[in-house]
């Protein structure tokens, strides 16, 4: 349907359906998506850069694929169901969303999902028992992300996680992550971050040009010196209480 792609404005995904395939409504003027229950993938750039305003992602739909909604630059709007385990890379890059509210079922979160949305203002993340894996840049750029709540149990604070979120003032690092990642809040407006003790190396330039000004540590003063801190990492964090 390429050639009528501007004149489709709802998709009803009937149920026997799968899976939404790669590519399916790329640039396509569709405004609404009902998807049934019996969809467990969305594909590769299955929307992206289309004019989808809000979407609801059924509890069946364990995965979303790379840029599946990228550049989507009307979707202000995502309802996220507890079944869903990976959002794959530039999921939701550049969209225009509000808020974000994960299920604790997730199990992935890929590099750049929310990569450049600017009109970002809270991120949540349900408390479950999984460990999440949290890919690079993920919030980065997302200049006005005021709140984030991470899942109980995460790998790492991934390189550039939080870079340039000009307003975001703290975080709260769970248990269970072994780094913090180069340039992590750098240019950011974090001043108080909490750091578990699993946390043994801080690379480079994971606080440059951030106005950071207290750290707590779960751990003890021994640990937290044997912790390996990168290039001007170490410098920074000296001035820090």
């Amino acid at each position: 349907w390429n050639d009528k792609s501007d004149k489709i404005r709802h998709v009803v995904i009937e149920d026997g359906v799968t899976s939404i395939g790669a590519s399916a409504f790329w640039t396509c003027g569709v405004l609404s998506i009902d998807i049934s229950p019996s969809v467990t993938t969305i594909g590769n750039c299955a929307f992206h850069s289309s004019s989808l305003i809000s979407v609801s992602i059924p509890s069946s739909v364990k995965t979303i694929g790379d840029s599946a909604f990228r550049g989507c630059e009307n979707l202000s709007a995502v309802t996220f169901s507890e079944g869903l385990e990976t959002i794959e890379q530039n999921a939701f890059r550049a969209t225009k969303l509000n808020s974000v509210a994960l299920p604790a079922s997730i199990g992935e979160v890929g590099a750049g999902v929310f990569f450049d949305c600017q009109e970002l203002g809270i991120a949540t993340f349900a408390p479950g028992s999984k460990q999440v894996k949290m890919g690079d840049n993920m919030f980065s750029r997302c200049y006005y992300l005021m709140k984030v709540t991470l899942p109980n149990s995460i790998d790492r604070i991934s390189d550039g996680m939080f870079q340039n979120c000009l307003t975001l003032a703290g975080v709260d690092i769970p248990n269970g992550a072994e780094s913090i990642g180069g340039s992590a809040f750098a240019s950011s407006g974090v001043s108080v971050v909490i750091i578990p003790d699993s946390v043994t190396s801080i690379g480079i330039a994971a606080f440059a040009s951030c106005p950071l000004t207290d750290i707590y540590f779960s751990g003890t003063e021994a640990q937290w010196n044997s912790i390996s801190k990168l290039g001007d990492t170490a410098a920074v964090l000296s001035k820090v209480t």
